[in-house]
Order: structure tokens, then C-alpha cells, then sequence
């Protein structure tokens, strides 16, 4: 209690007692079982150490101090004497199930500095380990390639992979460590397909990802192509959220050759959607081979037509990050690419491959301008749905409006685009305020203005009834507001 403060009340001085000294003799009581204070310092992330019960909860840096030194203290008493308890102990710690990775990092650690310090403890472990521990087997692998004992444990290293055992744990110690063995990676990666690991296969393709810069070309191309092929006979794209970070900064997409590019897009069609993670794999391939990935998003296209298509499967996504700056470069074969699309299945064709052209070019660049003016110079009222379809994306922007002026001209009264265009000049977006229609109509009325002195007759007549379609709707937006502001003032007051 600060000093100068008044008595606490006694009656609430005794409940409060009464509620915090169970609590602190459970903690008492439990921080006596030793096993149990090892074990809360070398697995999870939210234990409550010592200081804490004293002052504030220690943030991150702080817990992650205390931890080492407890982790150092604990590798300084396992001896020769205790080993059997130890490895227990280890043992134990090993069955926590959790899928958060912030649940073992401590224990990977006091593994590592246990096997640097003690190897051959740890060597002694190696023919005991079960299956729960041997998943850590890279932390003891990483400790053990530092000591005198390496070249004995590089030896039991290439009798488990000859002997299927420990595919993945092994291969997930080739991602980190500075003693990378090509030679070992390969034969496990063969024995990993031929005996269907999915995480050992995974583990060599992040391997490729990772350490691109470190393998040689010729060497780690069949390597990761080996890993995607497995991926893809499985129809199984989990390799992209495994390795797109890597992927995306590394230079191993230069070390494939076209027909392996050729591959890697293949085992990307049956992805239900291009996400971010799946763009960032296309994105080092548009680098070199933008044709490559417009072709791409042809076959996915392609796909959903087909019936075995996943459900859900989105062929062109709504927007992309970075990969549009890529394909943008190669805007007439893009533009080329889906007019072929088109011809070949024009049904919904706005909601599907017309997306591609908007999101590569979010604004209608005079480039896309003039490749979509010289379509409909050539073709006609040919080309006409489908530039309205790709125009749709850009929702009745004013920069569509020569465009769309070009489609007027080009079909005749009455055509079905011809109400793709109306919907696009009408569109207003969101809206706003008591008269937030009428304020948007009158906008579209004002841009609209330039179609009423075109020198084109149909365009000038299509733009006059345009016009006088507008008035009336903002007629009936100004009465239909007036009405719900006034009923609305009646009901709740001005």
C-alpha cells in the first residue's frame, strides 16, 4: 500500500487474501515438481517463470534471456550419471503435440547446445530416440557437426538415408547447415518418392528454394523438378506455401530451363486460387518468361471448363501484387492471348479471363488503348463483347468512354453489348448522403457531356438517348430521397 494511504478495509483485506494464497501455494506446489519446471522451460511459449510471480510479465527478449540461461544451466548438469534420466526426460518433452511453431524453439536450442557440448551423450541417444524425439533429430544434427565427433555421425547419417530412416529430419538439417552434401540430398530425395514422404519431398524442394545460390545449376534444377513432378502426380500444390518466400528472391528460377518452367507452371494449374504465395512463385517466372504465364492463365481457364474441376476454382484472380508489372510488358500478346480466350468461350467471359487485362493494367494505359482500338478497327462489331467485357473492369471510367464510343458506332440498334455499355457509363460505385444517387448520377451526366457533340450520327443519337435516360433517373432519385428524408424526419425529428 503507497504511503500515506488509507487502511484497507479488513473485510476486504480477508477475501483478498483468501483468493490470492491458494494461488500461490498451487504455484508453491507445482514449481516443487521439478520435471515439471524443465519441462515449462524448454517447451511452450507462455509459461510464467519466477521474476514474474515478483514484478511485470518480462516481454520477449527479456523471457528469451531467462530461458538460455535456465537452458545453460540444465545442458551443465546432464552427465554420464543422469543421461538415461535425461533422455526420459527428452523424451517426454518430445510427445507435446502442437502445430505452433513457437512451442519448441527452446527445446531445438538446449537440444543443439547439448550435442555441442556433450556429444557423446547425445551419440549414445541416437540408437533410442523414438519416434517423437527423432523429429528433432536437424537441432542435435546441427550441434553435432561442430565437434570432433562429425565424421562418426556423418557415417550413421548415410546409413539411416541408405536405410530409409529419418528421410525428412535429415533433409531438414541440409536447409540449414554449412556442410551441404548435394549427393545426400538426391539419394534421399529418391527414396523420399519412392516411398511417398510428402514432408521429406517438401523438405528438398524448400531445400532448392533456399539455398539456390549454393547448389550448382545443373544439379539442383532435376533436383527441385523431381520434387514439383511428385507434387504434381498427386495433385498436391502444398510446395508453393512452402517455398514462396524463398522462391520469389532466390535465383533458382533462372536455373530452370524453359521445358522445366514449362513443368512448374503445369503443377500450378490445379491451384484453386492464385493467391499471394502462388504469385510469388510466378512472379520470378514472368521475369523471363511473361508469354509462359499469360499461356498459363489460358490453361486455367481451360481447366474450369472441364469437369473434374475442384470446387471453388478460381481462374484469374481479383488483383494481383506485383506480378501484373511483369505481364504488362508483353500487353499485345496478353491482349492477343485473350482475344483468343474469347473466341473460344465467351459465356461469363467479363467475370473470368476479362479480368486479367484490368488487374495487369489497373488504369486503361494508352498502350492498352490503342491495342483495344486497333481490335475494333480490324474486327469490328466482332470484337465488340469482347472489349466490353474487358472494359467492364474499369467500371465506366471516363477513359473508356472513346472506346465504348467506338463499340456504339460499330454494332447495330438493338445489339446485347450495347446494354454492357449502358451498365458501365451508369455505374456509380458507392454512394453516400441523403442524395448520394442523385449526386452520382449528375457526376456520370457531366462526364457523359463530350458523346453530345461527336460527329459520329449514332454516336450523337445513342448519347442523346443516353442523356435523357440519365434525366430521368435523376428525377426519380431526387423524389425518391425527398420522400425518405421527409418520412425519416417524421419518424425520429429533424
Amino acid at each position: 500500500r503507497p504511503v500515506g494511504a488509507p487502511a484497507e478495509d479488513e473485510t476486504l483485506a480477508a477475501a483478498r487474501r483468501a483468493f490470492i494464497e491458494p494461488i500461490f501455494a498451487f504455484r508453491d506446489r507445482i514449481n516443487a515438481n521439478r520435471d515439471f519446471v524443465v519441462y515449462k522451460t524448454l517447451v511452450g511459449f507462455e509459461s510464467v517463470f519466477s521474476p514474474e510471480w515478483e514484478g511485470d510479465p518480462m516481454d520477449h527478449a527479456a523471457e528469451e534471456a531467462y530461458r538460455n540461461e535456465r537452458i545453460t544451466e540444465l545442458v551443465a548438469e546432464v552427465d554420464a550419471a543422469n543421461a538415461e534420466a535425461w533422455l526420459k526426460i527428452l523424451q517426454r518433452c518430445a510427445t507435446t503435440q502442437s502445430n505452433d511453431l513457437a512451442t519448441f524453439p527452446s527445446f531445438g536450442r538446449f537440444l543443439e547446445e547439448l550435442t555441442r557440448t556433450k556429444p557423446e551423450i547425445v551419440e549414445a541417444y541416437f540408437g533410442r530416440l523414438g519416434d517423437d524425439l527423432a523429429n528433432f533429430l536437424p537441432a542435435m544434427l546441427r550441434g553435432m557437426e561442430v565437434t570432433a565427433r562429425w565424421p562418426a555421425a556423418k557415417t550413421r547419417i548415410d546409413q539411416w538415408v541408405s536405410e530409409r530412416r529419418y528421410l525428412s529430419q535429415i533433409l531438414w538439417h541440409q536447409r540449414f547447415t554449412e556442410k551441404i552434401d548435394v549427393g545426400l540430398i538426391k539419394q534421399a530425395l529418391r527414396y523420399a518418392v519412392e516411398d511417398a514422404s510428402d514432408r521429406a519431398v517438401l523438405n528438398a524442394a524448400v531445400i532448392c528454394a533456399a539455398r539456390s545460390d549454393e547448389i550448382p545449376s545443373d544439379e539442383i534444377a532435376p533436383i527441385f523438378t523431381s520434387a514439383i513432378s511428385y507434387f504434381n502426380s498427386r495433385g498436391s500444390t502444398t510446395w508453393v506455401d512452402a517455398i514462396w518466400a524463398h522462391f520469389v528472391k532466390s535465383s533458382l528460377a533462372t536455373a530452370l530451363s524453359a521445358e522445366q518452367i514449362d513443368l512448374l507452371l503445369s503443377a500450378l494449374v490445379g491451384r484453386r486460387r492464385i493467391d499471394p504465395h502462388a504469385e510469388y512463385v510466378l512472379v520470378p517466372i514472368a521475369k523471363r518468361f511473361p508469354e509462359k504465364v499469360i499461356d498459363f492463365f489460358g490453361t486455367r481457364l481451360r481447366e474450369r471448363d472441364e469437369d473434374h474441376v475442384v470446387e471453388g476454382y478460381e481462374d484469374v484472380p481479383y488483383s494481383f501484387t506485383s506480378l501484373g508489372l511483369h505481364l504488362a510488358a508483353t500487353g499485345p500478346y496478353l491482349v492477343a492471348q485473350s482475344r483468343a480466350w474469347h473466341r473460344q468461350n465467351a459465356e461469363f467471359f467479363e467475370y473470368r479471363g476479362g479480368r486479367l487485362l484490368p488487374i495487369v493494367f489497373r488504369e486503361l494505359t494508352p498502350q492498352l488503348e490503342g491495342l483495344l482500338t486497333e481490335l475494333l478497327a480490324n474486327e469490328g462489331a466482332g470484337a465488340a463483347q469482347f472489349v466490353a467485357d474487358v472494359l467492364a473492369g474499369y467500371r465506366g471510367s471516363p477513359a473508356t468512354h472513346e472506346l465504348y464510343k467506338m463499340i456504339v458506332e460499330a454494332v447495330p440498334e438493338g445489339d446485347p453489348v450495347l446494354g454492357a455499355v449502358e451498365f458501365a457509363l451508369i455505374s456509380t460505385g458507392g454512394v453516400s448522403g441523403a442524395f448520394g444517387m442523385v449526386e452520382a448520377y449528375q457526376r456520370k451526366k457531366a462526364e457523359f457531356q463530350p458523346w453530345l457533340s461527336d460527329s459520329r450520327p449514332r454516336v450523337k443519337a445513342y448519347a442523346e438517348a443516353h442523356e435523357r435516360m440519365l434525366d430521368r433517373r435523376i428525377a426519380a432519385e431526387q423524389r425518391r430521397s425527398e420522400e425518405d428524408l421527409e418520412a425519416r424526419k417524421r419518424q425520429y425529428g429533424d
